[in-house]
């Protein structure tokens, strides 16, 4: 976002500015999917062996509390290792756009400018 911010206040109108930006977004967006992968590897390393039923249980992760967060984020209830997951997955997705939003205001036009936008599809509505 910072890239992008440069190339519009520094450089305005400078598409190779916003080229760069691209591909240091491009970049970063990697960084995520990586760690991403990272965290479904541990969580599967981890917890796997462990009966779901004991995991969701009030004495375990107590996954029924989420149910609120992972319909709103479109997972629905949290049924599966997987599904939990991909809970966790779109929720911070959709936090740290939120506060990325509260910190720049204008990161989403920021964002645009190279094709990208602050919050998923799945995000609820700001």
């Amino acid at each position: 976002m910072n890239a992008v911010f440069t190339c519009v206040q520094v450089h305005p109108g400078d598409a190779s500015c916003l080229g760069k930006a691209a591909v240091r977004c491009d970049g970063e967006a990697g960084k995520i999917v990586a760690a991403e992968s990272k965290f479904a590897l541990a969580i599967n390393k981890k917890c796997s062996a462990v009966p779901f039923g004991t995991l969701a249980a009030a004495g375990g992760l107590d996954l029924g509390g989420l149910g609120g967060v992972c319909t709103a984020v479109g997972v629905g209830p949290v049924a599966s290792l997987a599904s939990y997951q991909e809970c966790v997955r779109r929720s911070h997705a959709c936090e740290a756009a939120s506060v990325l939003a509260a910190a720049a205001p204008r990161a989403g036009e920021m964002l645009l400018q190279v094709q990208r936008r602050l919050f998923e599809s799945f995000c609820p509505a700001p």
